[in-house]
């Protein structure tokens, strides 16, 4: 018997003659068990879609006919998406003539005949929910030969007006070409059409002709028929272009105030939407969940749609915020007008919104209602509402849910509305539902999803413009009755109010309609009478629509009441909407539709079953165990599920879950029957549980003696939950006992490294199935699936989910997976067996990941130390700051408690703008230094170190502002070890102070912790502030601060109870950032000059001057590459910075592409007229084409000096450009230098150009040097939420100047050696420094200084006397200062403009600038870009180790940084990679994989080695369509004595969706793209742009592939010397945007483009002296792994780089899904 699936889903009208795994026909040959047949023998001949929508009533009819020109009877089915608010009338089967018709019934009553057909042996169907605004519909039936089969679904609904139109969309997704294809849509509205829009997802320029839409007064008619060939992607292939969306929008005309009424065979149905009404100011209070639920992405897209919604307020209205937890905080305790002012300032707090602890939702409603209750004045808006988001269920406060509902409508009382947004699926939304009907609003799932953000938006933008205030329509003169709802607490713009009713006498053609509401001013009130209508084009309705319409909308609200109304009336009205559903044959949540479908003539008829589900029931379920180890898998997104069942010895111990990342291990112990069944095999169940989280020391273990159901909630933050179900035995049973059952209830809220048993599928799993045909078992089909490179054969069967009903259980459909899981697990089942005691059930934190003291299976020793036995005794950070020169000492001492020598590691973090000066290590009185040399010196000794097996370090890149340094050194048991790292930095000003930055992330309790911060300047200090990222309330008073006229003392020093995070537990809670925040007095123009030791610095930054106006010209990057929420934030970030120009600025928008538009040609005054405009330009920015920077720029310049030479601004203006971009710039025709150039000699140093580097992949070095040269500088802007905040903070440092041209005079003969003394603007805010050299020092007591600028509106002038005075003098505390702080100071200023001048002038200049750099860093002992630190640091007697330390600049901390470390006495290379850095997957060479994992730090590699001419499968994205595969080719011949060396010859990219196929050979690249043909040969340069792909061929090097909108491949050319006697020429590919690729990609390659888990331990000698072997855990095995390097030719396709790794042996095998030749495919363009 076949197997039936009906799905109500919710995407979009989608109608699909479908199979059941791969969205095609499913064949079956009834009479043999053949595989699946040619897809051609099923032809589906017609396909039509008739809508006729009548006054907003839509009535659909699809059909579909389907021909089986097969020798055998073959399985068809039928599926179609249908919109979630639509109801199904009717459902028919044609076979030859003979019709089976549904019928409606009641749901109680369908669900015993289909009960009755499940026990005959009979197939029942199946109800699933997926998607957004759709439901599925499904149904099969088995055709005979040559027979054919008709399908038709009707179904209504009433088309909802949002922001102005209602939509119709129809999804068609046929999979095959169809003869006749055809959508016909009618529409009639008798107060006339306003407009019809028709588009489609699907429609390509050669389709678009083919949609014919007519629109006359009343009517519309769109029609869409394309005939065979049209429907073609390609002339000469089979496959169809007909695969999406055709989405109709239209509105009607409003021309009364009484609104629309129409009288149809004694119903009426009102449409009330008048236009022209003035907006009401409105009171609202956003009421946001900050539980820790809420953490990550959904409080980052919840901050983003906040930031964007307050923008949107109107200056009329009031507004709030509450944020809760389980503690209730508001913005401010009253509501704001929503002025400029106040919107900022809310947003600044939006943006501190954190993710934390539990969930009051009723103590957060209620404080809401307080503050908008408390308001109430004449000066408010008399509307209010309150919009509540939250993603969970309540877990603090109040948690009964009906005493919630009943408090929040008591306190509302009717006087506001109520909306409520339920984030995701965890969310109790039955609970919203109910609170928002109870209160005059309405409840939305918001999907977590990446357009979250739009989805927040789009709701907000629906209810942010009320017209009305409590409408009522009223229809006196008792001529109606049974009416719809016909008061609405509140009408908003864009939006519709729709009342139905009977009238009293059939032959009544007018009634009389009175309309009374609330306007912004005065009462609205309108009266008239309504004349029945007359419809003279009958073809445009179908029957007594306004009948329907009526019963349609009193079911919906029947429905919602339910949800409301008191017990004693749920049931009257129940039985009405029930009552209603099955008169007019609707398919509700009270009624199911039955089918009885024939089968062949041995059979009997078959039942099917469609039910119509709430939103409460669309929600996703979990992953489970329970039963006789029955694992179930529930994949909401594929609509199905998986499970396995295990078979193993009682007493056994499984792994189930495990996280490192968030501590969190179940383990769970099997038992058996207490007897065996004569004849029977032995049943196990899980007996016993233990669930571990490391953070917190829990250990729970739950046995089968206890209550029926237990919950754990792991983390209050994280809230994972648990649920173990115990199933009870009587007593006395003679073979059973009582078991449990375990289910993860928020599986999404794990890591993605999480694994186990259970754990591996929290993040889904991508798999195939095809060929259905007979199993053993007659009633259960067997099929093929492809899951994780393997072909396995499963059985459809059932599991049971025990939650609702512990007795019973229900029924979840599976694909049953045999012989213990294998082939779906990573591993095998035994893997994950845990061998020992019950002890086992628990896992510790410490030297071991399996903690038995018996164990003699499995014991994984991790590198890391056990932190019991390491204890961090102190730590001391000592800064002093004199004359904002920052000299910071970091101490700490670590003692080794335990009696073996243990590795011991010290990591701090330090402001990337610092230098590292000294570093020190103190073992048992023996100290060992660093030493500063020049980095090819310090690279010799490291390689040197190397190649001896010593260990080399790291300084890498650490976040935003920081930087790492690490060090590890072994340490003797019983021993203690000092470590001492000292580092300078010239604190900067911005917004008027300076900021010392420390970060403390000890990881442990500190016994001796201490902050200790000196601050002298002489000018006087004018504030300071102190603070922490960790500071709780209670920590706060241990920050003391002491500040006198020129001092201050900061100090942090808690105890260790007072670090601790709670009073029981060892966790700390200094974990953060420290900052100390100040500003220095300013009393004279001339600045602050001081002499000390002969070096003098000057510092000005004088008060009170008048701003200078500027001309300033944003020139934005609108390439491809900036789509998505690059462009989104960068509008947002300028629509603000536009906003805050002051009126006397002038400026111009530019924004490029391949070619570049400008906004307006001449620069505009920022009048708000012009802002405004500017703003709505800004919003209508779209992505497309490529990078053309230089002409932009270029046009910028010319903009700038067209003003000045008119003469239209006033002089003395400021001229600038800021450059945003986030990509290469192209470099045809002109090399990036020639482009730096050009725009350099354009400017000719009067303009300031400021560039940010959005993101990763922005061009770093070559912006910087392009700033430099044009007197501006650089900023990188990361890719992350607050992208828009970082863009107006940039924007707010340059965006008031001072002063223009600042030039700095001393007398020649007094001075030397100064810094740079002439600077191009001073901004608010900020400081200029100089610093230099005095020529005499026992001589000069004074000298004279002078400063020149231009200001506002004349020359800036001041002179002044510099006067030496003596040290004691000018410091006469000696602990405040730190050696020659002077001179130091000027070597660092020195150094760091030495280093900005390499990067510009003449090679000449830059060599000089290079030397005398380096020469001041090793004079300084500065670690600076130049040189390297040095440590040579103990291991043993018998060696030492040396470490490195580098300073990267900001292009380096782009990449990845390779360094080498020794383990166990052998030497491995590493990669550290920066957290914004992509990773590379490539194969290059006698095929090596090679797999970059920033996450790890490391690399995997493997080789494949098979006969020459193998295809492999290297990519597939089903998604994105994209394949890619590779054939290999051998050595011309064998070397004697040697193996045959394959490489890769050939590749086949194929990208579905845009109908591309490339052919990469050694000899050539061809190309066709839709038909269209062209050829290449790597003996040219060449690049070639089209509207989907764009290639770049460097002659005889390499090939770039960049695919529109998506990922980009490197293919590198390998030339050979034509008459070597073995080798030849090969390819080598390399994945560079591997991220964008979608989560179901696999492939050889493409299976880690999502990362991979895996962990090192026991490091050993291998075969090769010089390359360490390890063990591997990777993906449920164990592997034996060495330590080697493969080549990286993307910079150097001669010698390559080294790439270090670990390799996998036996081609991949248990690092790649299956084996290798599951990869093998049959052509080069193989896309299955």
């Amino acid at each position: 018997m076949s197997t039936v699936k009906v799905m109500l889903w919710m995407m979009s009208i989608c109608l699909i003659l479908t199979a059941k795994a791969q969205d095609a026909l499913t064949i079956r040959d009834q009479n043999s068990n053949s595989a699946q047949q040619p897809l051609s023998q099923i032809k589906v001949q017609s396909t039509r879609v008739d809508c006729k929508v009548a006054s907003r009533f839509a009535h659909t009819v699809m059909t579909t006919k389907a021909l089986n020109t097969a020798s055998a009877s073959q399985e068809v089915f039928f599926e179609v998406d249908l919109p979630k608010t639509a109801f199904i009338t009717n459902f028919s089967i044609e076979i030859e003539g003979r019709i089976y018709v549904s019928e409606v019934r009641e749901k109680e009553q369908a669900r015993k005949q289909y009960e009755s057909a499940v026990s005959s042996g009979q197939t029942a169907g199946l109800v699933k929910a997926s998607g957004r605004n759709m439901e599925t519909f499904s149904v099969s039936v088995n055709i005979a030969p040559q027979s054919r089969v008709t399908f038709t679904l009707t179904y209504e609904e009433l088309l909802q007006r949002r922001l102005g139109s209602y939509e119709i969309m129809i999804g068609v997704r046929p999979k095959q070409l169809v003869q006749n294809f055809e959508i016909v849509v009618d529409i009639y509205e008798p107060n006339g059409i306003a407009f019809v829009d028709v588009n489609g997802t699907f429609i390509t320029n050669e389709l678009l002709p083919l949609v014919k839409k007519t629109v006359t007064d009343k009517k519309a008619h769109v029609y869409f028929s394309p005939t065979l060939d049209q429907q073609k992607k390609c002339s000469d292939c089979e496959e169809t272009l007909i695969d999406g969306d055709l989405i109709i929008k239209y509105d009607v005309n409003h021309p009364h105030n009484i609104g629309e009424i129409q009288i149809i065979n004694g119903y009426f149905v009102h449409f009330f939407a008048p236009d022209d009404l003035s907006q009401m100011p409105k009171n609202v209070v956003f009421v946001i969940d900050r539980s820790g639920s809420m953490d990550g992405q959904k409080m980052r897209q919840t901050r983003e749609a906040l930031m964007t919604i307050l923008s949107e307020l109107y200056e009329d209205d009031y507004f709030g915020l509450v944020t809760f937890d389980d503690i209730i905080e508001s913005w401010r305790p009253f509501l704001s007008k929503a002025t400029a002012e106040n919107v900022t300032a809310a947003k600044e707090f939006v943006q501190t919104i954190e993710a934390r602890h539990l969930t009051d939702i009723n103590k957060g409603l209620l404080y809401a209602v307080d503050m908008l209750a408390s308001e109430k004045s004449d000066f408010l808006p008399e509307m209010s509402m309150i919009i509540l988001l939250t993603d969970g269920r309540p877990s603090s406060g109040q948690q009964d849910l009906s005493k919630i509902q009943e408090n929040v409508r008591s306190a509302i009382n009717g006087s506001m509305s109520l909306f409520c947004l339920g984030f995701g699926y965890d969310v109790d939304y039955g609970l919203l539902d109910a609170l928002a009907k109870q209160n005059n609003g309405l409840a939305r799932r918001v999907y977590e999803a990446s357009d979250a953000v739009l989805q927040l938006q789009g709701f907000y933008d629906e209810v942010a413009t009320p017209l009305l205030l409590e409408v009522n329509l009223d229809y006196p003169g008792n001529a109606v009755t049974d009416l719809t709802q016909s008061h609405f607490r509140q009408f908003f713009k864009g939006s519709e109010i729709v009342v139905a009713g009977r009238l009293q006498e059939l032959e009544t053609d007018v009634i009389q309609t009175e309309v009374s509401a609330h306007g912004l001013t005065d009462q609205f009130v309108v009266e008239g009478l309504a004349n029945a209508d007359t419809f003279p084009d009958q073809e445009y309705v179908f029957g007594d629509f306004i009948e329907r319409l009526w019963a349609y909308l009193t079911i919906q609200q029947l429905l919602d009441k339910r949800e409301t109304c008191s017990p004693e009336d749920k049931d009257n009205i129940t039985a009405e909407a029930l009552d209603l559903s099955l008169r007019y044959n609707f398919v509700t949540p009270l009624t199911s539709m039955v089918v009885t479908k024939p089968e062949t003539e041995d059979d009997e008829d078959e039942t099917l079953i469609a039910d119509k589900l709430t939103e409460e029931q669309r929600e996703d379920i979990p992953d489970s165990i329970d039963g006789d180890p029955h694992f179930i898998i529930e994949l909401p997104d594929q609509n199905d599920a998986l499970c396995f069942s295990i078979d193993e010895k009682p007493g056994t111990i499984f792994n189930l879950v495990r996280d490192p990342l968030t501590g969190i291990v179940v383990n769970g112990q099997i038992i058996g029957d207490k007897k065996v069944i004569p004849g029977s095999k032995m049943h196990t169940y899980f007996g016993r549980f233990g669930i571990v989280l490391e953070k917190f020391g829990i250990r729970l273990m739950h046995g089968s003696a206890g209550d029926q159901r237990s919950q754990f909630n792991s983390d209050p933050k994280e809230l994972v939950k648990f649920l173990i179900i115990l199933h009870k035995i009587w007593k006395k049973h003679p073979y059973h006992q009582d078991y449990l059952g375990f289910y993860t209830l928020d599986t999404h809220r794990f890591s993605s490294n999480v694994h186990g048993l259970l754990g591996q599928f929290y993040h889904g799993v991508n798999f195939e199935v095809s060929d259905l045909f007979p199993g053993k078992d007659p009633d259960k089909e067997d099929a093929n699936m492809f899951v994780k490179g393997h072909k396995l054969t499963v059985t459809r069967g059932w599991k049971r989910d025990f939650r609702q009903d512990v007795r019973n259980g229900e029924n979840v459909p599976c694909w049953f997976i045999h012989n213990n899981g294998t082939g779906l697990l990573d591993g095998v089942h035994t893997d994950y067996i845990i061998s020992g005691s019950l002890e086992t059930l628990f896992v510790s934190k410490g030297s071991e990941q399996w903690v038995s003291e018996t164990s003699a299976t499995r014991l994984i020793k991790k590198r890391s130390v056990s932190w019991a036995e390491i204890e961090v005794q102190s730590i001391k950070v000592d800064c002093k700051v004199t004359s904002r020169f920052a000299h910071t000492v970091m101490t700490t001492k670590v003692r080794n408690k335990a009696n073996i020598s243990q590795e011991v590691s010290f990591e701090v973090e330090l402001p990337k703008t610092s230098f590292i000066t000294n570093f020190s290590m103190e073992i048992d009185g023996k100290t060992y230094t660093g030493v500063v040399k020049e980095k090819e010196q310090a690279k010799q000794q490291y390689l040197k170190a190397v190649s001896s097996g010593q260990t080399a370090g790291l300084v890498k890149a650490s976040g935003r502002k920081m930087e790492k340094f690490s060090v590890s050194v072994n340490v003797a048991g019983e021993s203690s070890v000092i470590f001492i790292l000292t580092h300078e930095e010239l604190l900067q000003r911005h917004f008027g102070k300076y900021e010392l930055m420390i970060r403390v992330k000890p990881k442990q309790l500190v016994q001796h912790f201490e902050i200790v911060a000196d601050i002298y300047e002489p000018q006087g200090i004018a504030f300071l502030d102190a603070y922490g990222t960790f500071i709780t309330n209670e920590l706060l008073p241990l920050v003391e601060k002491t500040v006198t006229d020129k001092k201050a003392h900061v100090s942090f020093s808690p105890t260790l109870d007072q670090q601790r995070t709670c009073s029981e537990c060892d966790g700390t809670l200094i974990d953060g950032d420290f900052f100390i925040k100040y500003d220095v007095k300013r009393a004279h123009d001339i600045g602050d000059i001081q002499i000390v030791n002969g070096y003098f610095v000057h510092f000005f930054a004088p008060a009170s001057l008048p701003r200078v106006p500027k001309m300033v010209v944003f020139v934005i990057d609108n390439s491809y590459s900036m789509v998505g929420t690059k462009m989104a934030q960068t509008k947002e970030a300028l629509v603000t910075i536009l906003g805050e120009l002051p009126e006397e600025d002038y400026f111009a928008i530019i924004v490029f592409s391949s070619s570049f538009v400008v906004w307006r040609p001449h620069l505009t005054k920022a009048t708000e007229e012009n802002v405004k405009a500017a703003q709505e330009y800004v919003k209508t920015i779209e992505v497309l084409g490529s990078t053309e920077l230089h002409n932009a720029v270029i046009h910028g310049v010319e903009m700038l000096y067209e003003e000045q030479r008119n003469g239209t601004a006033p002089k003395n203006m400021v001229l600038m450009i800021i450059l945003l971009t986030d990509g290469e710039p192209n470099t045809y025709p002109r090399t990036l230098p020639q482009i730096q150039e050009s725009i350099r000699e354009a400017n000719d140093g009067n303009i300031t150009l400021f560039s940010l580097a959005f993101g990763k992949d922005a061009n770093y070095g070559f912006l910087d040097t392009l700033s430099k040269q044009n007197n501006g500088l650089v900023r990188r802007i990361y890719e992350d939420s607050d992208a828009p905040l970082q863009l107006k903070g940039f924007y707010e440092e340059v965006s008031s100047p001072l002063l223009s041209d600042v030039h700095f005079h001393y007398p020649d003969n007094t001075v030397n050696s100064l810094t740079r003394s002439h600077f191009k603007q001073l901004y608010n805010g900020s400081e200029i420094m100089v610093a230099g050299q005095l020529n005499d020092l026992n001589e000069i007591d004074n000298f004279a200084i002078e400063v020149f600028a231009q200001g506002f509106e004349n020359n800036f002038e001041v002179k002044g006397q510099a006067n030496t005075q003596k040290w004691e003098t000018i410091f006469p505390d000696e602990e405040y200062i730190f050696g020659d702080f002077t001179e130091r100071l000027w070597a660092y200023m020195t150094i760091q403009e030495l280093l900005d001048k390499k990067d510009k002038g003449t090679p000449e200049e830059k060599r000089n600038a290079t030397d005398e750099a380096l020469s001041l860093s090793l004079k300084y002992n500065f670690v600076t870009p130049l040189t390297s630190m040095v440590v040579t640091k103990p291991e043993d007697e018998t060696k030492n180790e040396t470490f490195i330390a580098d300073k990267l600049t900001e292009e380096e901390r782009g990449k990845p940084q390779r360094y080498v470390q020794s383990y166990a006495g052998h030497t491995a290379t590493k990669v550290s990679y920066p957290k914004s850095y992509t990773p590379t997957y490539y194969v290059d060479g006698d095929p090596h994989f090679i797999i970059e994992l920033p996450d790890k730090n490391d690399a995997l590699c493997f080789n494949i080695d098979d006969k020459p001419g193998t295809i492999f499968n290297l990519v597939r994205d089903p998604l994105t369509g994209i394949v890619v595969n590779g054939q290999t080719i051998g050595d011309k011949k064998v070397v004697l004595g040697d193996k045959m060396h394959t490489y890769f010859g050939r590749f086949g990219i194929i990208h579905e969706k845009f109908g591309i196929r490339l052919m990469v050979s050694t000899k050539e690249i061809s190309v066709s793209e839709k038909g269209k043909q062209a050829k290449f040969f790597w003996s040219d340069t060449a690049t070639v742009k089209g509207p989907n792909m764009d290639l770049q061929v460097i002659k005889d090097r390499s090939l770039t592939v960049t695919l529109r909108n998506s990922v980009k491949f490197l293919i590198i050319l390998h030339k050979v010397w034509q008459k070597h006697p073995y080798h030849q020429d090969y390819l080598g590919f390399y994945t560079l945007d591997s991220h964008l690729f979608s989560s179901n990609v696999h492939g050889m390659l493409g299976q880690f483009y999502h990362g991979l888990d895996f962990e090192v331990s026991e490091l050993f000698p291998g075969k090769d002296p010089n390359k360490p072997d390890a063990m591997m855990f990777v993906k449920g095995q164990e592997l034996v792994v060495t330590r080697g390097w493969q080549k990286d030719f993307r910079q150097d396709v001669k010698n390559g780089e080294n790439v270090p790794c670990w390799f996998i042996h036996n081609n991949g095998t248990g690092l790649l899904d299956g084996v290798h030749t599951d990869y093998i495919v049959s052509g080069l363009f193989k896309t299955i």
